[in-house]
């Protein structure tokens, strides 16, 4: 579907009324795919996406993955580990 097909979310109208450029991202396995395919249509200038959890097994790997198979348009800047004291 091309943008002006799809069908108005409260995401897509956030992102077409306040500049989004960093959000952050933890959801479990796809839960998030089509929230994100939104993000990265309608929320611009998206310039940060924060993927917590990106190691763990279905999670949010698949987001940084697709960001970095862009071409360069994406760059990974810092990876690591949180300590979880809880």
């Amino acid at each position: 579907l091309s943008n002006s097909d799809r069908p108005l979310s409260a995401l897509r109208a956030l992102c077409e009324h306040i500049p989004i450029d960093l959000v952050f991202l933890d959801p479990a396995g796809m839960a998030a795919e089509a929230e994100f395919a939104e993000m990265e249509a309608f929320c611009r200038p998206l310039r940060w996406v924060v993927v917590n959890n990106a190691n763990l097994p279905n999670h949010a790997g698949w987001v940084r993955e697709h960001l970095l198979s862009q071409g360069g348009a994406w760059a990974e800047v810092l990876s690591g580990r949180t300590l979880d004291l809880f």
